[in-house]
C-alpha cells in the first residue's frame, strides 16, 4: 500500500472508507468504502500563542507559538442502501443490536434500538481520500469518530439519503496510507416509490416529504490535563431527541390538529421495502417511533395563501421514552450475514 493513490481528479477520485474501533480513538483497519453524495469532514488544528511580549518586538514573538491537532469533524451524506448499512445503524443508535437469520435462508434481520453511545461499534475510524488535479488521491484519516447527529430523508422521485454529523478525536495526513477501495459487491439505494409512512398501523395518505432526525446529545468537549491534548470519549450529556417531520396534503385533521390538541400518543413507522431476498423476506429499512406525540409546528392546521390546491401542512412528531419501548427502533432486512 502506498501513502497516496491514483484516480480521477477532484470529486470523481474521492473515496470514503471506515472501520469499527475498539477502543475509542484507536485507529481501526478500514474495511468498508461508501459511495458518497457529499462530505465536509475537516481536520482541526489549534494554535497556542504566548501571552507575553518582548522588548523591541513589533509583533507577536516567533518563539511563543505552538500548533497541534485537535481532532476534527463535519458531516457526510450517503444513500440509504439495501446492503452494508449495519455498521452505520449501530454507530448512530448505540447499544447492542441483534442479527437474526430469517426462515433459514439468505435474509437477515438486524434490529437496532437506542442504547449507550460508549458500547462496541459506536466509534469509527473514517478516512477520506481527495483527488488532486493530477489524479493523486490524498488521504486524511480521522480516529475516534462519534456520530453526534443524523438525518434520514426522502422526497418524490429521489433516492433515500442518510446524513451523519461527526466529531473526531484526532486527525492526520502523514501517518496512515490510503486504503484500497472496498465497496459492497451488491448495493442499491432505497427510493421514494418504496416508502410508506404509517400512523397507528395505517398508511398516512398525502405525504410529500419525510425527514427523520436524531441528536445524540454527546458532550464533545471533554479535554483534560493528561498530557495528550486529546479529548476523552464523548458520552451522553442530555436526553436524546428524535423528530419525524412530514409534509402532508390536507385531507384530515385526525392526524394533525386532533392529535396535537388531545396530546394523543401514536406509533409512527417509516418503512421502505425493496426487492425479494428469499421466500417472503424483502429488503427492508424500517424506523419505528413507538411513543410519538405531535409538536406545535405552527401548521398543524393548514393556512391558505392564494388559490393553491391541494393545501399542504407540516407535522412534526417527537419520540418519547415510556421506559418500556425504545426511543427509536431501526429494523434492516438484508442479505448481509453480519452488521
Amino acid at each position: 500500500m502506498t501513502h497516496t493513490g491514483t484516480s480521477l481528479p477532484g470529486g470523481l477520485g474521492s473515496l470514503l472508507s471506515l472501520g469499527v474501533e475498539s477502543p475509542y480513538g484507536t485507529a481501526a483497519a478500514l474495511t468498508l468504502s461508501l459511495p458518497i453524495i457529499s462530505e465536509s469532514l475537516t481536520p482541526a488544528a489549534t494554535i497556542i500563542r504566548s501571552q507575553a511580549f518582548r522588548q523591541g518586538r513589533y509583533g507577536p514573538p516567533s518563539e511563543g507559538r505552538a500548533a497541534y491537532s485537535k481532532g476534527g469533524g463535519g458531516s457526510f451524506q450517503i444513500e440509504a442502501t439495501t446492503n452494508a448499512l449495519g455498521k452505520l445503524l449501530r454507530w448512530i443508535n448505540g447499544g447492542s443490536p441483534s442479527n437474526t437469520q430469517q426462515g433459514g435462508g439468505a435474509a437477515y434481520l438486524q434490529t437496532h434500538t437506542t442504547g449507550r453511545m460508549n458500547t462496541a461499534g459506536t466509534s469509527l475510524t473514517l478516512q477520506k481520500g481527495v483527488g488532486r488535479d493530477d489524479g493523486t488521491v490524498e488521504p486524511m484519516t480521522m480516529a475516534g469518530c462519534k456520530c453526534t447527529g443524523w438525518e434520514f430523508a426522502c422526497a418524490p422521485d429521489q433516492t433515500a439519503t442518510l446524513n451523519f454529523d461527526v466529531d473526531a478525536q484526532i486527525a492526520g495526513h502523514a501517518t496512515t496510507d490510503l486504503a484500497a477501495a472496498a465497496y459492497p459487491a451488491s448495493n442499491a439505494p432505497f427510493h421514494w416509490d418504496q416508502m410508506v409512512v404509517k400512523r397507528a398501523g395505517t398508511a398516512l395518505p398525502g405525504v410529500s416529504s419525510v425527514s427523520l432526525k436524531g441528536d445524540n446529545q454527546l458532550g464533545v468537549d471533554r479535554y483534560r490535563a493528561d498530557g495528550s491534548g486529546l479529548k476523552r470519549e464523548p458520552v451522553e450529556a442530555a436526553p436524546r431527541t428524535v423528530e419525524l417531520s412530514l409534509d402532508v396534503e390536507f385531507g384530515t385533521l385526525a392526524a394533525t390538529w386532533d392529535d396535537l390538541i388531545s396530546d394523543a400518543t401514536q406509533a409512527w413507522i417509516v418503512e421502505l421495502v425493496g426487492a425479494n431476498i428469499a421466500t417472503s423476506y424483502y429488503q427492508t429499512l424500517r424506523f419505528t417511533i413507538a411513543v410519538g406525540k405531535l409538536l406545535d409546528s405552527g401548521s398543524a392546521f393548514p393556512q391558505v395563501s392564494g388559490d393553491t390546491a391541494p393545501l399542504s401542512q407540516k407535522i412534526v412528531i417527537e419520540a418519547l421514552d415510556d421506559g418500556t419501548n425504545p426511543l427509536l427502533q431501526t429494523e434492516y432486512i438484508t442479505s448481509d450475514t453480519a452488521y
